[in-house]
């Protein structure tokens, strides 16, 4: 499933002059893009948000899976930074040159934390975070705090078993603090965590556990051992919630 997709994206890139190094795409597609569109099958929309689209191995098939959707939308963040990043500009090419209408899609350039702060409340349906692995926690705890994600959306967090493993227990231990589930598909490589919210988790709950996320993230990035700050945090939680 997807091969002819990347198949004509690869073949766009080569005939830009771009080398095979610039445009990398990973082996964990199209084993992402097959989850991600199984996943927001059953939902009464389906709109995208992607941090790090990098050379588009994602967004493309997912575009070109879905765009006939009316309730589609994908949206794309990258820093353009990675080795691999392509411009969104020359991704939005390949897809208009396939007659993927442009209203289904969107890629910014720029930094997550800053673009996803501009975001409203219950945007998107599932939200892939796949750039730079330390920043996951940073990027989980904005997406909880604006509310980005729909009620029945999904997050999907990619590379948690390799290069993102550390990150990951952080937001593992966020999901427990802040009432979201989760489990792991070891058919994509790499493997990917797939995020829900609980139906049964309070607001006021998200709220006052969300300082204490801040201090881990702040913490931790100081050098301070995770397990003592995560440990220390949910004391403080158990203490202070009713």
């Amino acid at each position: 499933m997807y091969e002819k997709e990347m198949k004509a994206l690869s073949d766009y890139y080569v005939s830009l002059g771009y080398e095979a190094g610039r445009w990398h795409i990973g082996g964990e597609h199209p084993h992402l893009e097959e989850c991600a569109v199984r996943l927001l099958a059953p939902l009464q929309s389906k709109r995208v948000l992607e941090i790090g689209y990098q050379a588009g191995g994602f967004a493309v098939p997912v575009i070109y899976a879905l765009h006939g959707d009316g309730t589609f939308g994908y949206t794309g963040i990258d820093s353009g930074e990675y080795a691999n990043s392509v411009d969104g500009n020359v991704i939005e090419g390949f897809l208009r040159k396939n007659n993927i209408a442009s209203g289904k899609y969107k890629f910014n350039k720029g930094d997550a934390h800053v673009f996803l702060k501009k975001l409203d409340a219950g945007q998107f349906d599932l939200i892939l975070v796949d750039h730079y692995k330390p920043l996951y926690p940073r990027e989980f705890l904005t997406i909880i705090k604006r509310q980005l994600l729909s009620p029945q959306g999904y997050i999907l967090f990619h590379d948690v078993l390799e290069r993102a493993s550390k990150a990951w227990v952080q937001c593992r231990n966020m999901c427990d603090m802040f009432g979201y589930s989760w489990e792991m598909d070891d058919n994509v490589p790499g493997g990917l965590a797939v995020v829900r919210k609980k139906s049964n988790h309070t607001r006021s709950q998200c709220f006052l556990k969300m300082a204490y996320a801040q201090t881990v993230i702040l913490k931790t990035g100081a050098g301070m051992k995770l397990a003592d700050v995560v440990a220390g945090v949910k004391r403080a939680i158990r203490n202070r919630m009713p």
